[in-house]
């Protein structure tokens, strides 16, 4: 199975990977919805990975005692002081036994967990599970969006710079004393906004935000607003 980058090349750095991830999964399981016992089964899927890469090491290094011994015994010179044979020394005992399939029970997770709401791009930093690819993507979209606003049948329509990014995230503070809020996330390059009217003339005030594979970032844009109420041209209209 091709493992995602995140995942990196080699068995040892996917180790180091693994024991990140699931030090710092903890931290973020309840916004997430990981339970304490997928927790608890990665983390002895975790053990296991670091104690079977560990005993490899340990037998490629007791065979290659043995090699140097054969080479010693077949090529040494002649009436050379002898050499005990090299003991073996009995290896830790294995930690408790954990299924197989641990890449692909790790890969559909981490789907999962990237489409959880709170699931944010400083989580998934921190988790390390951004492709390498949509990193770059990132460091070379800027990091800041720029959007117009206007009305158009009584309804804010925004459009906004979409460039080489997958989406944004749009925030509203509609004057009612709870701040900004959620307003929609849309592909495309304009959002309208089909919450419902007021009855009086109220500032709305918006500002929006990248995302890319599901996962926020970058700087929010400067906040703009805007004049609404309703006059009854945008009943029954849709985005």
């Amino acid at each position: 199975m091709s493992r995602p980058s995140y995942f990196r090349k080699s068995n040892a750095e996917f180790d180091v990977w693994f024991r990140n991830f699931i030090g710092k999964l903890p931290l973020y399981s309840t916004a997430l919805a990981v339970s304490a016992a997928e927790v608890s089964s990665l983390q002895n899927y975790s053990t296991m990975v670091t104690y079977t890469l560990t005993q490899i090491e340990w037998f490629e290094n007791e065979l290659a005692k043995r090699r140097s011994y054969r080479n010693q015994l077949l090529d040494g010179e002649i009436g050379a002081t002898a050499i005990a044979f090299p003991a073996l020394a009995t290896p830790p005992a294995a930690p408790t036994a954990v299924p197989t399939g641990l890449v692909k029970i790790l890969t559909n997770m981490i789907k999962r967990i990237k489409s959880m709401p709170a699931y944010t791009e400083m989580m998934g930093k921190d988790l390390g599970i951004i492709d390498t690819a949509i990193l770059k993507t990132m460091k070379a979209t800027p990091i800041k969006p720029s959007f117009t606003i206007s009305i158009s049948a009584d309804r804010p329509v925004l459009k906004w710079y979409k460039g080489n990014t997958e989406a944004i995230d749009i925030l509203v503070d509609r004057n009612d004393g709870k701040g900004f809020v959620l307003a929609g996330s849309t592909n495309r390059a304009t959002f309208t906004d089909m919450h419902e009217l007021p009855t009086t003339l109220v500032s709305w005030t918006y500002k929006i935000v990248y995302k890319r594979a599901g996962v926020i970032y970058g700087e929010y844009s400067d906040p703009c607003s805007i004049a609404v109420i309703n006059r009854g041209l945008g009943a029954g209209q849709k985005d």
